[in-house]
């Protein structure tokens, strides 16, 4: 025979799995999930509004969706690898929101990946892309035992948010170089 304080003792046990359980059920929602990565001839985000041809032979490496709200460190939204190569580059595109007032070659050269020692070519200089307003600047680096990196950027200004297009190849490499200009020519908003 099962004594009171017992029968209490069980019921109190099966309330409280009751009760993780149901709270363990209410706080599993589906978290964030990674757009899927493809690689088809054109890259198209239709949440930021653009569109550009992706150079062949280039693999989608990375995906992300922008979340909502003002973006006060750059994110990501796409980034390609050309791998299968003797000289590797990639092709990017992040986004930040800034100040109308701040300087784009400014911040672009303050917030350098990966702590390499980028240094402006030359000044960055206003240009249009499919009839779009943008900036343009190149930067050089020099890695000890490595040939020389260009990277250079286009940038959008759409209000407050500042899209970089980014390509980063070897100097020396004219076809990423040709290649990166092709994507960054078709960028359409």
């Amino acid at each position: 025979m099962v004594a009171i304080g017992q029968l209490r003792y069980l019921w109190l046990a099966e309330l409280t799995i009751v009760i993780v359980g149901l709270a363990t059920l209410a706080g599993c929602s589906r978290g964030p999930v990674a757009p899927a990565l493809e690689d088809g001839p054109e890259f198209r985000d239709a949440q930021e509004g653009f569109r550009f041809l992706v150079p062949e032979h280039w693999t989608q490496y990375a995906h992300a969706a922008v979340p909502p709200g003002r973006l006060t460190d750059e994110r990501m939204i796409v980034e390609y690898n050309l791998q299968a190569v003797a000289k590797p580059a990639s092709f990017g595109v992040t986004c930040v929101d800034l100040d109308p007032s701040t300087d784009i070659a400014k911040y672009v050269a303050s917030h350098v990946p990966g702590g390499a020692s980028w240094k402006l070519k030359a000044p960055s200089k206003p240009c249009e892309i499919q009839g779009v307003p943008a900036e343009k600047m190149t930067f050089v680096s020099h890695p000890p035992g490595a040939d020389e990196l260009t990277r250079d950027i286009v940038a959008f200004r759409r209000g407050q948010r500042v899209y970089l297009f980014t390509g980063v190849y070897a100097t020396s490499d004219k076809e990423a170089r040709e290649q990166v200009q092709q994507a960054m020519d078709s960028i359409l908003w």
